[in-house]
């Protein structure tokens, strides 16, 4: 068989579609290249993601602890200014109870405070 020559339009169709191929082949190992890097990176995101979810569990737990504190600390102080106007109430009756009894000294004229 006679070999059939190419012409020149078909040999430069020919390396075209070669280097095209030869282009695409690079690419993929130049991605292959990549995966692994692009894998690590984000196995290192999502362990940056976990850490900071572990940090905001932890915040939102500190935070729930000084709610719990503050709301101990208000009943405290409620039960003290109960406690407080008990005795101020208390107090206040016992002085009645004085002054009923005893005649209150006389209060001096204003002009002998100013002096």
């Amino acid at each position: 068989m006679a070999k059939k020559e190419l012409t020149v339009e078909d040999k430069l169709r020919a390396l075209y579609e070669l280097q095209q191929v030869d282009s695409k082949i690079d690419n993929l190992r130049t991605l292959a290249g990549e995966l692994p890097q692009e894998v690590k990176d984000m196995a290192d995101e999502v362990e940056g993601l976990k850490t900071r979810l572990t940090n905001i569990e932890n915040d939102i737990k500190e935070c729930e602890t000084q709610i719990s504190d503050h709301r101990v600390r208000t009943e405290n102080a409620n039960a003290s200014i109960s406690r407080y106007k008990e005795q101020q109430n208390s107090s206040r009756r016992n002085w009645r109870s004085v002054c009923k009894t005893k005649p209150l000294p006389p209060r001096p004229s204003r002009s002998a405070r100013l002096i």
